[in-house]
């Protein structure tokens, strides 16, 4: 079936996101503009997935839980789970291997931590824009050993991508999916390697996806969406 999807959104724990990214009003933007399922992916922790997810499950959208990890390279990586908890496992992981640098009030965003009805309930302390001590390779390993996708953000952005950073894609990271930036060139050879998806990468409410992004999985599950990003697409 064909689903529309939006795959990067970052909630107001993300320090460049707007504290008007809550868990609800994501997930009802996300059901107003018809899209069949979502992920969070704040930077270098999951602290809102939780309450993501049941704002989604109430505005019936499906929810696949994320992160969006800076390597150690500086390059941003996100990493997709079929289930909260080992989404949280990873994610706590990234977080606590994060540098001691805390969050300064007006330099960065507010780093908030919100629950399923809005509230406010803390923030990370850590500044979560700052890089993990992962270099992409090992970074995939943990993720695949925690049970989760990792597809390079944003190949052909001028920052933060994995060919602005390294100049290549590594042949033994065995990729199935890249994420790419519509409005921006990219080689037709990528194109050819491997799938490509484009996700809105959202920090505002206006800027989330309408149905113009579309997989076709066999269901309208998060399994379902992770599988077919899993697997070459025929083109």
């Amino acid at each position: 079936m064909k689903l529309a999807v939006d795959l990067h959104i970052h909630t107001a724990l993300s320090p460049c996101a707007d504290d008007d990214m809550t868990p609800c009003n994501i997930a009802n933007m996300a059901a107003l503009k018809g899209l069949d399922a979502i992920a969070a992916t704040d930077h270098n922790c999951c602290f809102n997935a939780r309450a993501v997810a049941q704002c989604a499950r109430d505005a019936g959208v499906v929810f696949i839980p994320g992160i969006e990890v800076t390597t150690s390279e500086e390059t941003h990586m996100l990493v997709y789970f079929e289930e909260i908890e080992a989404a949280e496992v990873f994610g706590n992981m990234i977080y606590e291997s994060l540098p001691d640098i805390p969050l300064k009030d007006g330099l960065f965003g507010s780093q908030l931590i919100i629950n399923e009805k809005d509230t406010v309930t803390g923030k990370a302390e850590k500044l979560l824009a700052q890089a993990a001590p992962y270099t992409v390779k090992l970074l995939q390993q943990e993720a695949k050993r925690c049970g989760g996708l990792m597809i390079p953000a944003h190949i052909n952005r001028q920052a933060y991508s994995i060919l602005e950073t390294l100049g290549f894609i590594p042949e033994d990271l065995e990729l199935t999916t890249v994420e790419i930036r519509r409005n921006m060139p990219l080689p037709e050879v990528y194109r050819r390697w491997y799938n490509t998806i484009s996700s809105s990468d959202a920090h505002m409410l206006f800027q989330i996806l309408e149905r113009e992004e579309f997989i076709e999985a066999e269901e309208r599950t998060a399994k379902g969406i992770l599988n077919a990003l899993s697997e070459k697409w025929e083109r």
